[in-house]
């Protein structure tokens, strides 16, 4: 073989192995700041879970909150006609009681 040759298999040679440990050493650069994002998302991503289910624990007490409201106010609305109608009876009785007593 000509010397050309042996340089050039030999240039190739060795420029195939630089090319083979950049691959690698950056492969690993890549992978390693992959598995730091991926560790930071997760963080971040446990952190917004439990701020939602806080947020969700103070909604669900401001629901049983109002319901309660809501009842109450809704046996007012149910007795309300009922003390009108009595107010009512009340009152008739009161007029004639006056209309008996001022002849």
């Amino acid at each position: 073989m000509s010397d050309a040759i042996i340089v050039a298999l030999i240039t190739g040679g060795v420029s195939l192995v630089g090319i083979l440990a950049t691959y690698r050493a950056n492969s690993r650069k890549v992978s390693q700041e992959f598995a730091k994002a991926n560790a930071e998302y997760q963080r971040q991503a446990a952190a917004a879970d439990a701020k939602l289910e806080l947020r969700m624990t103070v909604v669900e007490t401001k629901i049983e909150s109002l319901t309660a409201e809501v009842r109450r106010h809704n046996g007012f609305a149910e007795r309300l006609p009922v003390i009108e109608e009595r107010i009512a009876v009340a009152n008739h009785r009161i007029a004639d009681l006056e209309g008996n007593a001022h002849p």
